[in-house]
């Protein structure tokens, strides 16, 4: 079954998600979760200085490991916290699809 969402002054939505200013590393249709991990790791290259091996690499990062990131593991971690409690934001950016 299909949802649609009226958007505009009925709910706070996005067509194709063009308008939300997340980059999408899946090269695939909008959804809610796409955005919300393309947001992770954009913010995960910038803090950590690498990327998360299980979410597609952003161009001109590369995938974290300890030899060359030592602390990148505990990194992680904190700012997985960060995201699930949306201290990130990525939730408020990446709004669900109007359909």
């Amino acid at each position: 079954e299909t949802v649609n969402r009226l958007g505009g002054d009925y709910s706070d939505c996005s067509e194709d998600g063009r308008d939300i200013n997340v980059k999408d590393l899946f090269n695939s249709d909008y959804t809610q979760q796409v955005c919300v991990r393309s947001c992770f790791q954009a913010i995960m290259v910038e803090r950590c200085g690498c990327a998360y091996a299980f979410y597609p690499l952003p161009s001109g990062a590369e995938f974290c490991d300890y030899k060359k990131y030592k602390s990148w593991g505990h990194c992680y971690y904190k700012l997985d916290k960060e995201f699930t409690s949306d201290e990130l934001g990525c939730f408020t950016k990446c709004r669900k699809p109007c359909q």
